[in-house]
């Protein structure tokens, strides 16, 4: 509940045992089907992060209101450069809040307002732009994968599809060919991936 500015006992109810609550559905979808894969802790915490928010917001008794992120700018930046130095960690949101001073989710909301993108989605996406540089040069994809900081060659080809639209294969194909550069900055590919990453983050 600290991770969600809860201060206080933790003396919870919920207002019915049985709700209908398509947002809250959506997420817990979510977190089920990202548990029941090899993900970043990141973002196996961020999801449930974002389940039990909504718990306390609109399932709770009494229930609570959420602080709204403010622009906390630096505080983002620092976890923002502390990601793109280190993104092969497998930091968790708890070890990135301390860095910025904030509670673990209001650190995701407050870096999704400013970066345009939840914190595990920019690390996923540094992760991706590396293992471009790594297939580029002609390193194993499965040595790019164990480099870039991804649980295995399935969670590389998973990300790396999804972020860029073609598989770490496809890619060392085109860049061989020419069609495809070999690295993008972080900011360049975040702009261009958003809309395949985290819908569900902005319910």
């Amino acid at each position: 509940m600290r991770g969600l500015d809860w201060e206080g006992q933790v003396d919870v109810r919920f207002k019915s045992p049985l709700v209908q609550d398509p947002i809250l559905a959506a997420r817990l979808a979510q977190a089920f089907a990202i548990l029941t894969e090899s993900n970043s802790l990141l973002q196996n915490e961020s999801v449930l992060l974002y389940v039990i928010a909504r718990l306390i917001t609109d399932h709770f008794v009494p229930g609570r209101t959420l602080c709204n992120p403010g622009r906390e700018y630096s505080a983002v930046m620092r976890v923002r450069d502390w990601i793109d130095a280190n993104s092969e960690q497998n930091v968790s949101i708890r070890s990135l809040a301390g860095t910025a001073g904030l509670s673990p989710y209001y650190l995701v909301r407050a870096f999704h307002k400013v970066v345009g993108s939840p914190p595990h989605t920019y690390q996923t996406i540094v992760r991706v732009n590396r293992a471009r540089r790594f297939l580029a040069s002609g390193l194993a994809i499965s040595d790019v994968a164990i480099r870039t900081g991804f649980c295995d060659q399935s969670h590389l080809n998973r990300c790396f599809k999804r972020t860029l639209g073609v598989t770490p294969g496809r890619y060392i194909t085109r860049v061989s060919q020419g069609s495809m550069p070999r690295s993008l900055p972080s900011r360049a590919v975040l702009c261009g991936v958003n809309r395949h990453l985290g819908h569900a983050d902005r319910e």
